[in-house]
């Protein structure tokens, strides 16, 4: 028996988690014609988005849906039958595969991820403590601190823009093509983490331990089991900082939705001995009327130098225009922001930006712990 020849039909996909199915009344339509209350469909992705266009494979009939929903070409979908008739909806009961191997990788992060700040505080501590660690563990921490760009290097500005560009997922295509030749943070981390791992599988306690007798043996001991709780704590810490950019990175993916796109991510830059941490989001402002062309940007930027204390700075850009709030804690940090705002208005303007507001004020500044929208994290049934 000759398998039938599909047919093309259209559909129209919401933003929403409905699918709004627009097909001929037709009694030759099998896939309108056998459709049933709460059915399931599986349905396969045959393109990508193209002008709001993505044709679909369901059962022997391929439909061409308009939406302004992000697939890949052979992702697989669950539907369900709301109503038929003729114009039948469909609910959308799952997304993609892909999407659910994001939530799922999120839900195992966010329990583990600690901030970054533990992190360098508990290498400050290491590198400094009477009796610190494995030697080849101790150069790794150290070597792990100097890769991070200093903002009194010279050339400060060229090293924050190579690093941003071999970094995060540009340094990860890299590595599958063999090819890794960036400073990313998380590789780094990674390394080390591989480093403690190694070390800390290894028997003990060290031969010169073994050979002491008495006082020197329980000395020696002693010694052991506190380098192995050093690498113990660290190793936690290792892992938790490395989950934390893990949900930064999970949580900046493209979403399958008209969810404004959200980009964030922490960089520790290294000023004098100690390590500074920038918390860092470029989002997509909602507004579904504006083209291309007038889209609006949002740079928020937090961070706690000394000594001008805790900062928050919002930039907002539209086209060319720029808007500009900067909050500061301390008193002394605001006088000096303010004798310094019109230089950094001409630096705007030297950028060929038009400069619509550029104001600070004096307030106190809240920890931002921004929380990835991504769909699944939460039940409505909890």
């Amino acid at each position: 028996m000759e398998r039938p020849t599909p047919v093309s039909r259209m559909i129209r996909i919401t933003p929403s988690s409905l699918l709004s199915g627009q097909l001929p009344i037709s009694s030759r339509e099998p896939l309108l014609h056998d459709l049933k209350l709460g059915q399931i469909l599986q349905a396969r992705v045959l393109s990508e988005n193209h002008g709001g266009q993505v044709k679909l494979l369901v059962g022997d009939s391929k439909l061409v849906a308009h939406t302004s929903l992000q697939v890949t070409r052979g992702q697989n979908l669950t539907l369900q039958v709301n109503k038929t008739g003729p114009l039948p909806e469909l609910r959308l009961l799952s997304l993609s595969d892909s999407q659910q191997l994001q939530t799922q990788a999120l839900k195992r992060m966010l329990p583990r991820q600690r901030p970054l700040s533990e992190l360098f505080e508990r290498l400050h501590q290491l590198q400094s403590s009477s009796n610190p660690p494995d030697g080849r563990i101790k150069q790794a921490m150290q070597e792990l601190v100097e890769r991070l760009i200093s903002v009194e290097h010279p050339r400060f500005r060229q090293s924050l823009k190579t690093a941003l560009s071999d970094s995060g997922l540009l340094t990860e295509h890299q590595l599958v093509n063999q090819e890794p030749r960036g400073n990313d943070l998380k590789l780094n981390l990674l390394r080390l983490y591989d480093l403690v791992k190694t070390v800390l599988s290894q028997p003990g306690p060290t031969q010169d331990s073994r050979l002491a007798q008495g006082p020197e043996q329980d000395l020696a001991s002693l010694q052991s089991q506190s380098v192995i709780k050093q690498l113990t704590d660290l190793i936690k810490q290792l892992d938790g900082a490395i989950a934390r950019i893990q949900t930064h990175q999970l949580a900046s993916l493209p979403q399958n939705d008209q969810t404004p796109q959200v980009w964030q991510f922490e960089l520790p830059l290294l000023h004098k001995d100690r390590v500074d941490l920038h918390q860092i989001t470029i989002k997509q402002e909602e507004d579904g009327s504006r083209t291309d062309q007038s889209r609006i940007w949002s740079l928020t930027l937090q961070m706690n130098l000394q000594p001008l204390g805790p900062m928050r700075v919002q930039l907002r850009l539209q086209d060319k225009s720029l808007s500009t709030l900067i909050w500061v804690e301390r008193q002394d940090t605001m006088k000096l922001l303010e004798h310094h705002l019109p230089e950094l208005q001409q630096a705007f303007e030297q950028a060929h930006l038009e400069v619509k507001r550029l104001q600070a004020y004096q307030s106190r500044i809240e920890a931002d712990e921004p929380i990835p929208q991504t769909a699944g994290l939460v039940s409505e049934k909890a």
